[in-house]
C-alpha cells in the first residue's frame, strides 16, 4: 500500500478574536459615603465598542493605580457581568475604611480573554459616617457648624474633601443665577441668588465674587426656601461673599436661596461690577449651571458734557449721561440757530456715554456731507424729556 501524504485542514483564524474591548474613559464616582463608593461608567463592547464584553476587573488602592502596579491593587468581589455596549453601568465598592483616600480603575475582557487597556483612574475620600465630619461617630449640630464654618472660610484647617451630605433624591442638575442690575452710586441694593428648583437640597455652599472698588458687601439674608435651615455667611473677605447652609428637611420649590445686600460706593458712575458665582456645592448635584450677573452704576441725573477735543479739527466726540433709558438725538446748530446736522442715536440704556466708543461722534460735516467752516457751533442733546445745549468751536 502506497504512502498517502496527509495534511491537516487549517482554518483561517477569526480576526475579531484578537480585538479587545474598548478602554473605559468615563469612569466616575457616583456616590461616596463612609464605607462605600458607587462607581459609574459606560459599557464598552466585546470588540472595541461593538457587542457585549465578557467580564470586568475592578480594583481599588490607597495609592494611584497604574499599569505597573495594577496587580497589586485590590480586586473587587461580585463584579457584575458587562451589559451591551453603550449601557450605563454602576457598581458599589463596599467594605472601605473611613476617612481614607481611594483610587479606582477597571479593565474589560472578552471571552478569549483579550483585556482592554487600563481605564481612567478616579479618586475619592470616604467619611466616617454620612455627615460626621467631626469624626466622633455621631451626626450632630456640631458637624453642621464645622461644615458651614469651613465653607465660608471662617476655619481653614478642615479638609473639604472629607465632607459629604446625605442624598435625599437621585443626583440631578441645578441652575443657579444672578440678574443684571442697574443702580446708582450710594444706593443700598439686594442682589438675589436664585435656583431653578431646590427640591431635595439638604446642604450647600456658594462663593460670590464682586468688584470691591464698586460694591461693598453689607449683609446676607435668606429666603423662604431656607426657612428652618442653619446657615452662615462671611462678608469680611475682599471682593467675595461666602454662604453655606444645612437643613434636616430637604428644601422644595424654586426661588431665591439668598439675598446679598450691597452698598454701591460713591464716585462709581459708569463702572460695572461683575457678579461671579465662583464656586457652588449643592448636595446630590449631578451638574450645576451657573449664570453670572452684574451691577452697573448709572448716573443720578441726565447731563450733557463738554465735547472733546475742543476746539477741534476735523472731528469731535460729544459725551453725555443718561439717568434712565431714553431715545437720544443730538442736533448741531450754527450761531444763527440754523440746524447744521442731526444725529439720531436711537434708544439708549441708562448709563455713561463719555468714552470714544460710547459718546456721540461728529465728523464736522453738515447733513449734506459737506465740511462746515470754522467758527462757533452749538450742540443740543434731547433724551426723553431732558434737553441741554453746549457750545463748541471748530478751528481750521
Amino acid at each position: 500500500m502506497g504512502i498517502v501524504n496527509y495534511r491537516p485542514f487549517l482554518t483561517e483564524p477569526n480576526k475579531s478574536e484578537a480585538v479587545p474591548p474598548a478602554t473605559v474613559t468615563n469612569l466616575a464616582i457616583f456616590t461616596l459615603t463612609g464605607n462605600n463608593v458607587t462607581l459609574k461608567w459606560t459599557a464598552p463592547g466585546d470588540d472595541g465598542n461593538v457587542g457585549t464584553a465578557a467580564q470586568y476587573d475592578i480594583r481599588y488602592s490607597t495609592s494611584e493605580i497604574t499599569d505597573a502596579n495594577w496587580d497589586a491593587a485590590t480586586p473587587c468581589k461580585d463584579v457584575p457581568k458587562p451589559q451591551p455596549a453603550g449601557s450605563e453601568e454602576t457598581f458599589k465598592v463596599t467594605g472601605l475604611s473611613p476617612f481614607t483616600i481611594y483610587y479606582f480603575a477597571l479593565k474589560t475582557a472578552d471571552e478569549v480573554p483579550n483585556w482592554s487597556d487600563l481605564s481612567n483612574v478616579v479618586v475619592g475620600k470616604t467619611t466616617a459616617k454620612t455627615g460626621d465630619v467631626s469624626g466622633n461617630g455621631t451626626v450632630s449640630a456640631y458637624d453642621a457648624a464645622l461644615i458651614l464654618q469651613y465653607v465660608v472660610g471662617l476655619i481653614d484647617d478642615f479638609p473639604a474633601d472629607s465632607m459629604s451630605s446625605p442624598f435625599a433624591i437621585s443626583p440631578r442638575s441645578y441652575v443657579v443665577s444672578i440678574p443684571e442690575l442697574s443702580v446708582k452710586a450710594g444706593d443700598r441694593i439686594h442682589v438675589p441668588i436664585a435656583i431653578d428648583d431646590a427640591t431635595g437640597l439638604l446642604t450647600g455652599g456658594i462663593s460670590l465674587r464682586y468688584d470691591s472698588t464698586v460694591l461693598k458687601a453689607v449683609d446676607v439674608l435668606t429666603n423662604t426656601l431656607l426657612n428652618g435651615s442653619y446657615w452662615k455667611s462671611n462678608i469680611t473677605l475682599d471682593g467675595e461673599v461666602r454662604f453655606a447652609f444645612a437643613t434636616t428637611e430637604p428644601t422644595k420649590g424654586q426661588g431665591n436661596l439668598l439675598m446679598v445686600e450691597f452698598e454701591v460706593l460713591p464716585n462709581t458712575e459708569g463702572k460695572t461690577s461683575n457678579l461671579i458665582l465662583d464656586n457652588i456645592s449643592l448636595s446630590n448635584s449631578l451638574t450645576i449651571t451657573k449664570i453670572n450677573g452684574s451691577v452697573t452704576v448709572i448716573p443720578a441725573t441726565f447731563s450733557l458734557l463738554q465735547n472733546y477735543p475742543n476746539p477741534f479739527n476735523p472731528d469731535t466726540w460729544l459725551p453725555f449721561k443718561l439717568a434712565q433709558n431714553a431715545p437720544v438725538s443730538i442736533n448741531i446748530y450754527d450761531t444763527k440757530g440754523q440746524l447744521i446736522r442731526a444725529i439720531a442715536l436711537g434708544n439708549k440704556n441708562a448709563g455713561v456715554y463719555v468714552t470714544k466708543d460710547k459718546a456721540a461722534y461728529w465728523d464736522g460735516r453738515d447733513n449734506f456731507g459737506e465740511k462746515v467752516s470754522s467758527g462757533v457751533y452749538f450742540y443740543t442733546l434731547q433724551a426723553g424729556e431732558f434737553r441741554a445745549t453746549r457750545k463748541m468751536v471748530i478751528v481750521k
